[in-house]
């Protein structure tokens, strides 16, 4: 097996285990959001963001041994894990195998990600209201609109005053 071929695997494999090591902190996250535990959020975020990193220098090491294996095969025209696998027979079952289980994370990844994002959204989109409505009700007694809300008289502003 080429060296370079063997790097890649061993460089496709550490960025699956990254992956999947991503996935279990973003499990964490979400039972941190459903029981509410500020502290839990806080150390989850941290650990993702540690893994992520990670696996942004893995990536870029990744970019590198991929580089060299187009060089020395110039007719290459996408540079992709596929393409590499169709000049080595002997090793294409192992890196489709690995492309697989690395987009099957990749999957996992965004699926709780777009998760975690729904939730956070729904939170703070209730804590605005809150404190919209808090902020309504400091302003002093007023009558209410058609729709609920606290009508806020309108003050006279220096700008309004002169014209």
């Amino acid at each position: 097996m080429p060296p370079l071929i063997a790097q890649l695997e061993a460089l496709l494999r550490e960025l699956l285990a990254e992956q999947l090591q991503l996935v279990q902190k973003l499990d964490a996250h979400l039972k941190a959001l459903r029981t509410f535990r500020t502290d839990a959020i806080e150390q989850s975020a941290r650990e993702q963001e540690i893994v992520r990193q990670r696996i942004a220098r893995v990536e870029a090491r990744r970019k590198v041994i991929a580089a060299q294996v187009l060089r020395l095969h110039r007719n290459i025209s996408t540079p992709s894990i596929s393409a590499i696998a169709e000049l080595y027979p002997d090793r294409k079952s192992v890196l489709l195998a690995i492309r697989t289980e690395l987009l099957r994370a990749m999957e996992a990844i965004r699926q709780r990600t777009q998760l975690i994002e729904r939730i956070v959204t729904g939170v703070v989109g209730h804590l605005s209201a809150t404190v919209r409505v808090i902020a309504q009700a400091a302003v002093g007694p007023s009558t209410y609109t058609r729709g609920g809300d606290v009508a806020i008289p309108t003050r006279v502003s220096v700008m309004n005053a002169v014209g």
